[in-house]
């Protein structure tokens, strides 16, 4: 699997996507900082990841703004592929914020979902790009190609998937990301697709230890998704949250909503690498 995998070349959906930029200093966003570490209490142990943090913005502090644009790439090395090439080619890319202009973030880590739905994918990646015009003008970077000459070689397969911010979001090192991807039966009509959307979507309200909550349609290559044009990604507080959601009753009861258009799901779950 080449970069066309990684970081999309490949046939574009149609969506329409904001343009916005990512004000760090903003009052208001350190108003929603502040107030983040009293819904996640397990934010007060975080202060020892991460580098240091802007003046009145807490360590290991990550937003992303309406309009953002999260790529998120799923990935399964090869087997034959070297253990310090593949740790450079995750290094590469959580440093891209600091090397390439319009990438804000890059969340990622080591599969850790206990859910029998990942095919064996190891790593997750999730980088914020401010827009649209900012994930297109990387694709048109030197740096882009230079990625691809990395990774080339070390990948045996990959899910890429791009998700267009309606909202503000924060969340933190140490977080556990739980990303969901959905493909509907062929046959499943519109309202049965928004019903289980607006499901999904109200579990956060139900469920104890969620800190930020991500859904829409892949608005990225539609070749790289392998069909898994839905994508739900709910951040928690940490590991034992996530396990605490997974038997919850609303989730259950999502299933049964889920059940009857359901065709497939992929699954990876991964505690957020501190920065540094």
């Amino acid at each position: 699997m080449g970069m066309a995998a990684v970081y999309g070349r490949g046939k574009p959906n149609s969506a329409n996507r904001q343009r916005t930029r990512m004000p760090y200093e903003s009052s208001v966003m350190k108003k929603q900082a502040l107030s983040m570490l009293l819904v996640c209490s397990v934010l007060s142990s975080l202060a020892a990841f991460g580098s240091a943090a802007e003046p009145g913005v807490p360590e290991g502090f990550r937003h992303a703004k309406p309009g953002a644009v999260f790529r998120i790439l799923a990935v399964k090395w090869n087997s034959w592929a070297d253990a310090d090439a593949i740790e450079k080619a995750c290094q590469t890319l959580a440093t891209l914020p600091e090397n390439v202009p319009g990438v804000v973030d890059v969340s990622w880590g080591k599969n850790n979902s206990p859910e029998p739905h990942s095919r064996g994918f190891q790593n997750c990646f999730i980088a914020t790009f401010e827009n649209k015009a900012a994930l297109d003008a990387f694709a048109r970077d030197r740096r882009y190609a230079e990625l691809e000459n990395q990774i080339r070689d070390l990948t045996d397969d990959g899910i890429c998937v791009d998700v267009v911010s309606d909202k503000e979001h924060t969340w933190y090192d140490g977080q556990v990301k739980h990303v969901v991807l959905f493909k509907y039966k062929w046959d499943a009509k519109d309202e049965q697709i928004a019903a289980t959307a607006n499901a999904f979507k109200g579990l956060p309200m139900k469920v104890p230890g969620v800190c930020d909550f991500l859904s829409g349609v892949n608005a990225g290559p539609a070749d790289l998704s392998q069909g898994l044009d839905h994508v739900f990604v709910v951040t928690f507080e940490n590991e034992t949250r996530r396990d605490e959601y997974l038997p919850h009753p609303a989730h259950a009861a999502f299933g049964k909503v889920l059940g009857p258009i359901f065709n497939e799901v992929f699954v990876i779950d991964f505690t957020v690498v501190p920065r540094g």
